[in-house]
């Protein structure tokens, strides 16, 4: 490249086969280090290529900075078993090798890697050997990718563009010097810029002259000199770029020359020479015929351009003609544009520049505290310029910064929106700013419309507030007078309120006195609404009974506030001819009240053998009235292990005089663990129904048997003793399966987790209590995923989960825990069992990467290798 305030000469562009690089004049050859002294030793360089950091595959440029007495060491790496060393040597060699090397060099298009074999035939190919063309062509068709290529590069486009210039070039004969151009006068500069309205126009006339002008030369010149320079701004205008090309030996003055000789290099390379002044030649070699970069360059010259200063180029088309070590490709700036017009003493009209307006709406307009808040900012170009760089809206809620997002570019006329969703915990007055284009990279015609700001009033939500205001009791028979005794009938009224500003539907209120649990359901209460829920209750025990009532104890309803759903109160009980203040076994004289006791209990199970599973089906029961006429309806409850823990239920609808029966048997297919149980009948289990003797209501059955089973004979004619149920079984909660699945991702190379499937089972009493599982990574402190089984889950029960993930690990085994309880919420008989853990892979999993497939190897020589080293890229 040149600066025009310094002597102008002859720009030209030579062709290389893989890597683009600048010099100025001649390249000199390397001088030789003292690693290339010792053998060229290249384990040092290859080793700072680190396939997992693709910022590293530069250092393979370090290998061609040896030169030529690296070569021997370079053809011998071809032999290696390991992939990224025969890439590395592959690279450097694409760019040293000479004819000489040729037989050397040939042993890569055997190489079981496809991109080695594909870059060893474009390296023959540029030194003028096509015994690897097959290779090229059937490469041209495949959807590979290259390794070791930052960024990765399709192996199909490299092969395709190596067949293509090989065709074009080999139309060339290598002759001629550089000493054989012949100055020829100073040229008119073929080149027009104006403004028309809101275009800036640029005319470029070139004529293409000497042995290697061609019409496909001459249109990729053209492509790319419009691709670089047109449809960039400055200050609101566009520019338009127009290039006429003209292939003539005959020198035209209306025309720009360019020159085009025969190279004497070997490998079918050529050479143009742009003329601008007399002067000495200024040379620059590229990768391809006349790189696109290198003739956008050249094309700032002809507009008046000069070489931007080294160091701070930031990719700028008139400092660089190649991508960065990134991939980065160079680019036309705005200052160029600038320059451009300053030199020719133009101005874009400022009314050309765009004109960003900026709106902004909040749905609803008058929010409830904690309720979905959709804010849209529309932003519309107003202007008679589209937008062709990005910018930048924010959203602001009372002041502070919420949301940025970026518009790449708008259309004049046209408006973008963007949203951003919100709640508000706190009512009272809030403001929503949205500023577009914060950081000035638009040029606009005003810049004081960029923000809009609006105000919003939060008020309290519409939701129910459900509360129990008050309990009150009303005794209905039994002993005189208005104290509560024992045995006596009472009617508990509680009374419900909805306290909020939205209608309640579909929920419950339950009565807890002493452990009895009645309950009700109130279909809707509406806001501000009061309605009250009797229970009729008999008083078994004197003394203090503590009573509680809960409003909507599911929560199924939401509410705005949750923690005033519950009263608790107490009811004073004296001693009465009811019920003694002991309770006694005996029954009561049969002339006051029924006395239902259950009399007979068989269970039926059974155990599966395949897999092995005992199972409870049945339970018959009798039950009996001792005392005197009994109307039903008259219900009974089954239960296991728990009174809590109901199997069946039963309702007998008839009446029950003295001394009668009625039997019934309730069938199930319950699971059970391989233990002793205890089945239990309960007749009248709320004590609906004044009895003369409340304890005798339960009879237990426990199975499997280890005795006998029990005589099948009639139930006996007078009341059995009271039985009393054990105390529940704690839970006792085990992961008993544990599942992982695993993949490996080859482009890039990454291995994932992607789930995890368990079972959790109880092996000890009833769990009544949300279940939490956590999932772990090689370390119990590293979770990485829970769940919550909200059900219970009763004895012998179990469930089965999958959790879907999406993490990656490193290339090595991991173990993978599932930890039931962690916290250790539930109070168990077994802690110690709670965790189950699962090592994967199994036993180690090393691949070779080949040609996009993924094969299982244990040679430890063969490293897992995908990533990619830079094949066409310039690297600085």
């Amino acid at each position: 490249m040149r600066n025009r305030s310094t002597t102008l000469g002859i720009s030209c562009i030579l062709i290389a086969v893989t890597l683009l690089s600048l010099c100025i004049g001649q390249p000199p050859e390397p001088t030789p280090s003292p690693t290339q002294e010792s053998e060229y030793d290249v384990s040092a360089i290859i080793d700072k290529i680190d396939v997992s950091d693709p910022q590293s595959y530069h250092a393979a440029e370090e290998l061609v900075s040896l030169g030529r007495p690296a070569v021997p060491a370079l053809l011998g790496l071809l032999n290696s078993l390991d992939p990224k060393i025969r890439w590395a040597a592959i690279y450097a060699l694409s760019r040293l090798a000479l004819p000489e090397d040729i037989e050397d060099l040939a042993k890569g298009l055997d190489d079981p890697d496809v991109g080695i074999q594909v870059i060893t035939a474009a390296t023959l190919l540029g030194l003028g050997d096509e015994r690897g063309t097959n290779i090229l062509e059937e490469a041209a068709n495949s959807d590979l990718m290259f390794p070791y290529t930052n960024p990765p590069d399709a192996l199909g486009d490299y092969a395709s563009w190596v067949l293509e210039q090989g065709t074009q070039a080999g139309s060339f004969e290598p002759e001629g010097t550089l000493d054989e151009v012949s100055p020829i006068t100073e040229p008119n500069d073929g080149v027009t810029v104006d403004i028309t309205e809101c275009t800036i126009d640029m005319t470029m006339n070139l004529q293409f002259m000497g042995d290697g002008a061609t019409e496909k030369l001459a249109s990729m010149w053209a492509d790319a000199i419009t691709e670089m320079w047109s449809g960039k701004s400055s200050a609101g205008c566009t520019t338009k770029v127009t290039v006429n090309t003209l292939i003539k030996d005959e020198y035209d003055p209306l025309y720009f020359p360019v020159i085009v000789k025969k190279m004497l290099h070997p490998g079918a390379q050529h050479v143009s020479y742009v003329w601008y002044l007399q002067g000495e030649p200024v040379c620059c070699e590229w990768d391809s015929n006349d790189t696109g970069f290198a003739v956008a360059h050249e094309a700032g010259h002809m507009l008046g351009l000069s070489d931007d200063p080294p160091g701070n180029s930031n990719l700028s088309i008139m400092s660089q003609v190649c991508c960065d070590a990134e991939g980065n490709p160079p680019e036309a700036k705005p200052q160029h544009i600038d320059e451009i017009l300053r030199n020719k003493n133009l101005q874009c009209p400022e009314e050309c520049r765009p004109d960003l307006i900026v709106g902004v709406t909040a749905t609803p307009q008058t929010p409830k505290i904690n309720t979905v808040v959709v804010v849209t900012a529309v932003v519309t170009n107003e202007g008679k310029l589209d937008v062709t760089v990005t910018f930048s809206v924010d959203i602001f809620v009372d002041g502070n910064l919420v949301k940025t997002e970026v518009i790449n570019g708008l259309e004049k006329d046209k408006s973008t929106s963007v949203n951003y969703t919100t709640t508000f915990s706190k009512e009272g007055n809030h403001t929503v700013k949205v500023h577009a284009d914060s950081g000035n990279t638009v040029e606009e015609s005003n810049e004081a419309n960029n923000e809009r700001t609006i105000a919003l009033t939060v008020t309290k939500e519409d939701k129910p507030d459900l509360t129990i205001t008050d309990i009150t009791v009303r005794k209905e028979m039994g002993s005189p007078g208005d104290a509560v005794l024992g045995g006596d009938i009472v009617t508990f009224i509680i009374t419900v309120e909805n306290q909020g500003t939205q209608d309640a539907k579909g929920f419950t209120v339950t009565l807890d006195v002493r452990g009895i649990v009645q309950d009700d359901t109130i279909k809707a209460l509406s806001a501000g609404g009061k309605t009250t829920v009797e229970f009729m209750y008999k008083v078994a025990y004197p003394g203090e009974n503590p009573v509680k009532a809960t409003v909507d104890p599911d929560n199924k309803v939401e509410e705005s506030n949750e923690k005033n759903n519950v009263k608790e109160t107490s009811l004073m009980v004296g001693s009465g001819p009811g019920i003694p203040s002991s309770p006694s076994p005996s029954p009561q004289p049969p002339s006051q009240y029924p006395d239902l006791v259950v009399t007979y209990v068989r269970v039926e199970w059974v155990i599966y053998t395949v897999p092995y599973q005992i199972h409870l089906f049945g339970v018959e029961f009798t039950v009996t009235n001792y005392g005197t006429n009994c109307q039903g309806p008259i219900k009974v409850n089954v239960w296991l292990d728990n009174q809590s823990t109901v199997v069946g239920t039963y309702t007998y609808t008839g009446s029950l005089s003295q001394g009668q029966s009625f039997s019934y048997t309730v069938t199930m297919d319950v699971p059970v663990s391989d233990e002793q149980h205890i089945a239990g009948v309960t007749v009248d289990p709320q004590n609906m129904i004044s009895e003369s003797n409340e304890n005798n209501n339960t009879m237990t059955k426990t199975f499997p048997e280890e005795t006998t089973p029990p005589p099948t004979t009639a139930p006996p004619t007078t009341a059995p003793p009271t039985t009393t149920p054990p105390p529940p079984k704690p839970p006792d909660l085990a992961v008993t399966y544990v599942r992982v699945q695993w993949v490996i991702y080859t482009l890039p190379y990454q291995m994932s987790m992607t789930g995890v499937e368990f079972t959790v089972k109880n092996f000890g009493g009833d769990c009544l209590e949300p279940i939490q599982v956590s999932i772990w990574l090689d370390n119990p402190s590293n979770t990485i995923g829970t769940y919550i089984h909200m059900g219970s889950l009763l004895q012998g029960e179990s469930f089965h989960q999958a959790l879907t993930l999406d993490i990656p690990i490193s290339d090595e085994e991991h173990v993978c825990g599932v930890f039931v309880d962690p916290y250790n919420a539930i109070s168990e008989s077994n802690e110690g069992n709670n965790t189950l853990t699962k090592t994967f892979p199994e036993g180690g999993s090393n691949y070779l990467v080949t040609r996009g497939l993924l094969y299982p190897v244990k040679d430890v020589s063969m490293e897992l290798t995908n990533r990619h080293i830079p094949m066409r890229f310039c690297i600085f």
